[in-house]
């Protein structure tokens, strides 16, 4: 009860702050001018489980538009896919220093041989100016993070000002596809299990298991040394607060599909999300 007070006073008193954001951030987004070829979207993450579901994905696309994200291009399945849509949020892909990033940005522009929307931060617009593919169009969306009351956030959300969060690249895959007017969103690789991937090493790093469905060897990052340059606190206890207001956020993008009268399904074989109701893929339908 108390708790249920205090965060909407929270959301009160932040309105005005957000308001303010949302409007000196602002950059037109241009995603609303896509046309959408069918009424369901299946976005695809690169969680480990994904492997459990790909054969059932390339068995219903004909019947989906599909929108990919992040590093997936490295991987053999992505010119079988042949998605619609191609996300990114990352930073990294935009500051010409990742050396995973570049060669899947290189992938993307190279291996791409059928029409592909490719939707950017509205603030990268000229991050990729040297790559070009007849092939792909560009769209942008603001990822600006917004909070405050329940209303006030929705509509923000509607007119492209903003997303709950961009701390993971779901949250605008799934902003998108609702503001493209897909009614029905289904979910696959979103294991988010970073939580189990969590641990501390003797000279008190936080280290993580970051692992992918197209991953030959598990990958350990030492969070806390990647954070060290940017002043950030990568303790356990962070990171655990982080993860808890990433789920808070897909709770909130949940509401916001309500709101705009869209359904989304979390088909993942292996995941830590339930703000979305669970639907096995064997189920999959039009």
């Amino acid at each position: 009860m108390i708790s249920n007070i205090s965060n909407f006073l929270y959301d009160i008193l932040s309105t005005p702050l957000y308001l303010s954001k949302a409007l000196l951030q602002y950059s037109k987004p241009t995603i609303s001018g896509i046309q959408r070829s069918r009424n369901s979207l299946i976005i695809v993450c690169n969680g480990p489980s994904l492997n459990a579901s790909l054969e059932t994905i390339l068995q219903v696309r004909d019947d989906h538009d599909l929108l990919v994200v992040n590093n997936i291009a490295q991987s053999e399945v992505y010119t079988a896919l042949k998605p619609e849509y191609y996300l990114l949020a990352d930073p990294a892909f935009f500051n010409n220093e990742n050396q995973i990033a570049l060669k899947t940005l290189d992938k993307i522009f190279s291996e791409t041989s059928w029409d592909m929307n490719f939707l950017l931060p509205a603030n990268c617009e000229e991050k990729l100016d040297d790559y070009y593919n007849s092939h792909i169009a560009r769209y942008y969306y603001n990822k600006t993070s917004i909070g405050g009351i329940r209303f006030v956030r929705q509509l923000l959300y509607k007119w492209g000002f903003g997303l709950p969060s961009c701390t993971n690249v779901l949250m605008p895959s799934l902003l998108s596809g609702v503001n493209m007017g897909y009614k029905v969103i289904y979910i696959f690789g979103a294991d988010f299990s970073w939580l189990k991937n969590l641990n501390v090493d003797f000279e008190k790093n936080t280290i993580l298991s970051d692992e992918h469905f197209y991953d030959k060897k598990v990958v350990y990052r030492n969070l806390s040394s990647e954070n060290k340059e940017h002043n950030t606190n990568m303790s356990i206890s962070q990171q655990v607060f982080n993860f808890y207001r990433m789920l808070k956020n897909l709770d909130r993008i949940h509401q916001y599909a309500g709101y705009m009268g869209a359904n989304i399904y979390n088909c993942s074989e292996q995941t830590m999300i339930e703000s979305f109701p669970r639907l096995r893929f064997t189920t999959l339908s039009t």
